[in-house]
């Protein structure tokens, strides 16, 4: 029985981890990115880590060759030219550049590789930013936005890493489906059978005891009489014979 509960009980370790961890993975924000003509060519999620933010984006139908790709100040994707999402998200006030020595912005990122048939995965952990609220939150009061830039960005030049103009934008919001978790179905007491309802036992009646009437009987030419009268009959010839040797003795 022990060997039995301790496999219950790292079988029920097991799925609680695993819960735990797909939830750990829930993203927790959002970015559809089109392009100036309204055309999707991408979706980013963000995802709540303990060390920062993780970015994961995938993109099709862009130019081939490496693509500057930041995140923006402000939460506006205007056409033609993007310009309303603001400069690099920056609540630090550095300079721009992962490469930069008085840098980073907090926006900073690798370049994006697309390849021949216009498509590319992108992933990279945000530092110092976060999904939650306070310093470094992308829901401040002006918003947050995802833009990819024509050109590579360089990684060092102050303020964008001369990568160009903005071929795609989106705004990064929250993600409310994946914070609403569907209700647990509640069984209503008037559906759960109360103990009063269960049918009484049947009440077992004790085995009748046998009177002498219903002693097994036999007979001679058919006429019934008690098992127990020969018994009654060998007696009687024993008093007789008793009395007879008595008598004679006399």
């Amino acid at each position: 029985m022990k060997r039995y509960g301790l496999a219950a009980g790292a079988l029920l370790l097991i799925g609680a981890s695993t819960v735990s961890g797909a939830s750990a993975q829930t993203p927790g924000a959002m970015a559809d990115l089109k392009t100036p003509s309204g055309e999707v060519v991408g979706q980013a999620t963000f995802t709540q880590q303990a060390d920062g933010v993780r970015l994961m984006a995938e993109v099709k139908g862009l130019p081939a060759g490496e693509h500057g790709i930041h995140v923006h100040g402000v939460g506006k994707c205007d056409a033609p030219d993007f310009m309303t999402a603001g400069g690099h998200y920056n609540p630090t006030t550095k300079q721009h550049g992962l490469e930069n020595p008085l840098g980073a912005h907090a926006g900073d990122m690798p370049n994006l590789t697309v390849g021949g048939d216009g498509s590319g995965e992108f992933e990279f952990v945000l530092k110092g930013v976060t999904l939650g609220t306070g310093a470094g939150t992308l829901f401040g009061p002006e918003g947050t936005a995802l833009v990819i830039h024509a050109g590579p960005d360089d990684e060092k030049t102050d303020p964008a890493g001369n990568s160009g103009a903005r071929v795609a934008c989106g705004v990064i919001m929250k993600d409310t489906a994946a914070t609403q978790s569907a209700p647990v179905p509640q069984i209503s007491p008037a559906a759960q059978p109360s103990p009063a309802a269960k049918p009484a036992a049947p009440v077992q009646a004790p085995a009748p005891i046998a009177s002498p009437a219903a002693l097994p009987r036999t007979g001679v030419a058919g006429v019934p009489f008690d098992a127990s009268l020969p018994a009654a009959l060998a007696g009687a010839s024993a008093l007789l014979g008793g009395l007879v040797l008595w008598r004679r003795r006399r």
